[in-house]
């Protein structure tokens, strides 16, 4: 579960607030020694005085350590913290308010944040607002983060005010890197950007301001100060359907975790599987017809339950509506891990008999000229 940390204690005292609005269940806990202990359920009682109240559920009890942590977890926005000092008082537990939480990212595609010492700017322009015979208004700024759907920069107060929600910003640099074509976004929020660090100047005098691109980007390569190695992230490429179209890359771990809880050595297969299945993205396109037409498409729907979205995009992105629907039908059906292994094996197998046959070459260089 991808978490992020919120300092802001408006934003924590509204989360706590709600919390006992909703009457959300809690979860509390301690590690020692790195072993959980037993997970107990509570609920939060009050805010009050800089003090915060939970209780323990009826029929919950249990010894403290006074010299541990105790883990809090709300099941609203799967919001968790600790407090390392607290009081117990029959089933009352009281501690400190905290400085931050935790929760989870419900984004589908990673942030790449920056700090100020990175430095990355973005550069661009958008037309008068009120006289069209006007020159646009042209800007730069410093970028907060980034991904191949969107970004989000910093603006003096003064500024920010001229790009109200819903303007259209054509981009003309990222980062360290010119564009050489103008890349269009739109401005879906704009927020007070506040230091992150606990206790940081929250008067900033600067605007926080979400801009989504109209069409993402292929890839971006993310470099920080944060960061010892370049990172890339690319484009989630996924049909435009209902149905199950593969996994992301979040998912796709997710799934083989929980299956090595319980199998270690079909995680791993299956693992080996779906990577030697993904090379099937350099198929050209006449030998990606080709291979379509003789693959068993039952077996390859079941051997494609793991696979990326972006593999599942390149095969049937240039098929017929009829086939990729059909394809798609059988490809939403759920399958046992040890079936979508068995359908990968058979699979491999027959790529394997093509590649030997020289009908097709898994090649990431591989590509066909037209004159």
């Amino acid at each position: 579960m991808q978490l992020w940390t919120c300092f802001d204690h408006e934003f924590i005292e509204r989360t706590l607030a709600q919390i006992i609005e909703r009457k959300s269940e809690m979860t509390i806990w301690q590690t020692i020694n790195g072993n959980e202990r037993e997970k107990l359920k509570a609920k939060l009682l009050k805010v009050d005085g800089g003090e915060v109240f939970i209780e323990l559920a009826p029929g919950e009890t249990t010894q403290f350590s006074a010299s541990d942590p105790l883990f809090i977890y709300s099941t609203f926005q799967d919001v968790l913290f600790k407090r390392e000092r607290f009081k117990k008082e029959g089933r009352v537990i009281s501690f400190k308010f905290p400085n931050e939480i935790k929760l989870k990212d419900k984004r589908k595609v990673l942030r790449l944040p920056y700090r100020y010492q990175d430095s990355k700017v973005i550069a661009f322009h958008t037309p008068h607002p009120t006289d069209p015979n006007q020159p646009p208004i042209r800007m730069s700024s410093i970028m907060v983060d980034i991904t191949t759907e969107g970004l989000s920069f910093v603006l003096p107060e003064r500024e920010a005010s001229r790009f109200p929600l819903g303007t259209e910003i054509f981009i003309t640099r990222l980062t360290d890197q010119i564009l050489p074509n103008e890349h269009l976004a739109k401005i879906l929020y704009i927020v007070s950007y506040k230091s992150r660090k606990p206790g940081g100047d929250q008067n900033t005098g600067l605007i926080r301001i979400g801009a989504k691109f109209l069409e993402p980007l292929d890839s971006i390569s993310y470099k920080s100060i944060t960061s010892l190695v370049t990172k890339k992230q690319t484009r989630m490429k996924g049909l435009n359907v209902s149905t199950f179209n593969g996994l992301s890359n979040e998912e796709q771990e997710r799934i083989l975790r929980k299956i090595a809880e319980e199998n270690f050595i079909l995680s791993n297969n299956l693992r080996d599987k779906i990577e030697q299945i993904d090379r099937l993205r350099y198929l050209t396109t006449s030998m990606k017809q080709q291979f379509l037409m003789d693959v068993n498409k039952d077996i390859l729907a079941v051997a494609l339950r793991l696979s990326s979205k972006e593999l599942i995009y390149d095969l049937l992105a240039e098929v017929t509506d009829t086939m990729r629907e059909e394809f798609l039908y059988k490809l939403d059906q759920p399958k046992s891990a040890s079936a979508v292994h068995k359908a990968q094996e058979d699979i491999c197998k027959f790529i394997t008999d093509k590649e030997r046959a020289g009908e097709i070459v898994l090649d990431p260089t591989a590509f066909e000229q037209y004159v």
